[in-house]
């Protein structure tokens, strides 16, 4: 099985989760470094020891600045950054040259990381979430967002096109999951680039195939669903999100 297909089955909702975790942590320490790790964590190969070490210590750091920002903040903290020190400890305890390991050590670290950080997500609750929809709508919008994944990994359509919406959908994947903490912002802006992308590879309907012109319109109708749910804010980022009734009516008269 290819090495990063199977990382990334295995460990979205992992992967999903400490993303989340880490953006507070960068939202603690008004830190960039944060994204960094995203990058580095959410394309990783279970194979590749250097790359696990560079994302393990640049999480370490991160959460590290978060505890020290914490220490400032209020006296209750307390019980949070005994957390963050448990955590700590368990990240600084994965072996990263140990290929058979590494990955199920680092499945079990990020679960434990989010079920202990769950009492930093309290400090944030009620700046961020105003706008929080229930968790049975964005568990509702996580399953078709699993489904539509399916869909196109089991579609028999040209490499390049699946792996471009495969990664586009897990990127909204996660924003879902940021959602609960952070509000609207980052889905509104994954909708917006995966609008953008299914425009730029529809140009020519010439050269589409009927699977992929299905796999399209599919999540033409989630984009749709989703922005008729969440209502979107009006601002120049949700203008794509807001057109996508129209581009779905476009593509289903054009590309048959």
């Amino acid at each position: 099985m290819d090495t990063y297909s199977e990382n990334t089955e295995m460990q979205t909702n992992e992967i999903a989760e400490i993303l989340e975790i880490l953006n507070l942590a960068s939202k603690a320490t008004n830190s960039n470094s944060a994204i960094v790790v995203y990058g580095q964590i959410f394309n990783i190969n279970n194979c590749d020891s250097i790359k696990l070490s560079e994302a393990k210590y640049e999480i370490i750091t991160v959460i590290k600045k978060a505890k020290d920002n914490l220490a400032t903040m209020s006296a209750k903290n307390s019980r949070n950054i005994e957390l963050l020190d448990k955590v700590l400890t368990t990240f600084s305890s994965i072996n990263t040259t140990d290929n058979e390991n590494t990955v199920s050590n680092f499945r079990i670290t990020c679960r434990e990381l989010c079920n202990s950080l769950i009492y930093i997500e309290e400090l944030y609750s009620e700046k961020f979430n105003k706008k929080k929809l229930s968790e049975k709508v964005i568990q509702e919008l996580l399953t078709e967002i699993d489904e539509l994944i399916n869909d196109i990994k089991n579609a028999d359509i040209e490499s390049n096109f699946k792996n471009l919406f495969i990664q586009e959908l897990q990127k909204l994947q996660l924003a879902m999951y940021k959602y609960k903490i952070y509000g609207n912002d980052g889905i509104e802006n994954i909708i917006s680039e995966l609008m953008g992308k299914i425009i730029l590879k529809t140009t020519d309907p010439e050269v589409i195939t009927d699977q992929e012109k299905n796999i399209v319109r599919k999540i033409l109708n989630f984009v749709a669903n989703t922005n008729n749910i969440i209502k979107f804010s009006e601002n120049a980022t949700t203008i794509a999100t807001n057109s996508a009734p129209l581009l779905l009516t476009m593509l289903n008269n054009i590309i048959k």
